[in-house]
């Protein structure tokens, strides 16, 4: 799922946070060390190394690694976490430092029972009088629409048999003087039942990310409009 948009967040049209999950059955978080990373050759491709931005937790009922570069991982029993919080410069593509150090873990653990791969996207569009454009663009009619103060949308769109784009819709909580805004956050969400469609399933990441960039677009122009 995506994650939730109760967050205050910098008043810019822009991607401001990308995520992948990997869904499994038997995922076990008391593995999950930086030594246990480094020593499975998991930690590639970022110009800043991967030093710790804080000491990692690791216990057999939840694991958390936060990196310098941005990246945090978490895990639990069924979900593998990593998240990349926006701005950072030094990282070009932070989809694709995620989504390798992802594709590393499930090459690692072949064997276990993956369920679902996860590409999440949240991005900020300026908006003055979010919660009242946002009521009138989808309030519709009806008597709820009596003071009605705010609202939040979710659209669900199959993308094709293997994809599902889930979006959700609502004001931004920014502090007063920064201005209102409206974010999106988008989870893609697709069935895998081996490694193999796992793996398969996060290579996709470039093309959810394309996606997401046109329907943020899209959505801008018709809420602008």
């Amino acid at each position: 799922m995506a994650s939730a948009l109760n967050t205050t967040v910098p008043m810019t049209n822009s991607l401001v946070e990308v995520s992948s999950v990997v869904v499994a059955n038997a995922h076990n978080p008391s593995i999950l060390n930086p030594d246990w990373l480094k020593a499975n050759d998991m930690l590639q491709g970022n110009p800043q190394g991967w030093e710790l931005a804080e000491p990692p937790f690791t216990t057999p009922a939840l694991s958390r690694i936060h990196f310098l570069n941005g990246v945090l991982l978490v895990l639990d029993a069924t979900r593998l976490s990593l998240t990349f919080n926006l701005p950072v410069e030094e990282v070009e593509h932070p989809e694709q430092l995620i989504v390798s150090l992802a594709k590393a873990y499930v090459e690692t653990l072949q064997h276990i029972p993956y369920a679902a791969v996860g590409s999440n996207f949240k991005a900020v569009l300026a908006c003055e009088s979010a919660k009242e454009v946002l009521v009138r663009k989808f309030g519709n009619t009806g008597v709820w629409r009596e003071r009605l103060e705010a609202l939040s949308v979710k659209l669900v769109h199959p993308l094709n048999q293997q994809c599902r784009r889930t979006v959700e819709i609502a004001p931004t909580l920014a502090e007063e003087d920064e201005g209102q805004g409206v974010l999106l956050a988008a989870n893609y969400h697709r069935k895998t039942t081996t490694y193999t469609s796992t793996a398969r399933a996060l290579g996709k990441v470039d093309e959810d990310l394309t996606d997401f960039k046109q329907f943020v677009a899209t959505f801008e122009g018709e809420l602008n409009g």
